[in-house]
């Protein structure tokens, strides 16, 4: 998670018309996370969910070349849910494609993520419970090392999939052009992507302030059940509404003590993994950040009360304009839809001649 996958998967669905020119199928991204959903099971209520597996197996098998599942979540996915998928995937020959990036760069998107996601702890806490305290059942560190424990999660599918059939695919650095992690990911997929268009979509960042901002709120709406969760804070206010003013507040940084502490997990992650031996496009360095912390640190909690005001105001403004919008195009829709009114017409008075 946080290394490239909303990038590539945007990029992909933009492009599957080109994929399939070349012989790969690629179901797109929303069928990829239905499917996946519909043959582990979903606690969490899903539209289409309901035949979403054996619909995209059956795509699979009428499909004569190589086919692509993208899910992230994957990465964390138990031992019974991995074997589950490679025994349902045969009498096909799986390989398995693992992104990973720079951890200074995966912990603040990580961080706004569990934001996005009814999370209440600071970012302080946070970075504390995963770097630099022993950990507990109470903190992130499972949840964080879950899904970002590279070898861990090599050595998990290899238990299924022989280690010659996984790669490890590097994220660039930052300021690198996006077009690089795609061209390593096809190079594994024997794909040619030039003349391939540009992704419509990235997981783009909050500002420092919002996602203090939606920290706060969390801890308010409780009562919120996680179909309204979803659709009214993380994929309405955050992402269509707080998203579009990052530029206007600092960044989430790592202090340089932070910076230390995950610059030497990171390291102790790539050493873990050279001595696995495992295939990797890309350079394993570009796993290790820099010595020196990137830009100028920002811990959301000092935000001001100025500061999350002016984020609030714009959240309203924003969510205000978002509602609208659904109802004039619900009336639109009603109003096309229903057929002509007939109007009631008094009678016309006859004249006599």
């Amino acid at each position: 998670m946080k290394s490239g996958t909303t990038y590539l998967q945007s990029w992909l669905d933009q492009n599957s018309e080109r994929l399939a020119e070349q012989g790969l199928l690629w179901n797109k991204s929303g069928a990829n996370f239905r499917a996946t959903d519909d043959l582990f099971g979903s606690a969490k209520p899903r539209p289409h969910l309901e035949g979403a597996w054996a619909a995209m197996k059956a795509s699979l098998d009428s499909h004569a070349g190589d086919a692509l599942i993208s899910n992230e979540l994957l990465a964390a996915a138990a031992p019974k849910k991995v074997a589950r998928l490679v025994r349902r995937l045969r009498p096909a020959e799986v390989h398995v494609l693992i992104t990973a990036r720079d951890l200074a760069r995966v912990v603040p998107s990580q961080w706004q993520t569990a934001m996005r996601n009814r999370g209440t702890v600071t970012w302080a806490q946070y970075v504390e419970d995963i770097f630099m305290s022993e950990p507990n059942e109470d903190s992130y560190y499972n949840w964080f090392w879950n899904r970002q424990d590279v070898p861990g999660i090599v050595s998990s599918w290899s238990r299924h999939v022989a280690l010659d059939s996984l790669t490890v695919i590097t994220v660039p650095p930052s300021g690198t052009s996006p077009t690089v992690l795609g061209e390593r990911f096809c190079s594994v997929l024997s794909v040619d992507p030039t003349g391939f268009d540009d992704a419509s979509m990235s997981n783009a960042s909050l500002g420092a302030h919002s996602a203090e901002l939606l920290r706060r709120m969390n801890a308010e709406i409780v009562s919120f059940d996680w179909a309204q969760h979803q659709l009214a804070i993380k994929n309405g206010l955050a992402r269509r509404v707080l998203e579009g003013r990052a530029d206007k507040e600092p960044s989430v940084g790592l202090t340089q003590r932070q910076h230390n502490a995950v610059r030497n997990a990171a390291t102790a992650m790539v050493d873990r993994l050279r001595r696995m031996d495992v295939k990797v496009v890309g350079d394993l360095d570009d796993l290790i950040p820099g010595v020196d912390a990137y830009g100028t640190p920002a811990d959301p909690a000092d935000a001001s009360d100025s500061d999350l005001l002016a984020a609030a105001i714009d959240g309203l403004v924003g969510i205000g304009k978002l509602y609208a919008d659904l109802r004039i195009e619900g009336d639109e829709r009603d109003e096309a839809g229903r057929p002509p009114r007939r109007r009631n017409k008094r009678p016309r008075p006859s004249v006599a001649s």
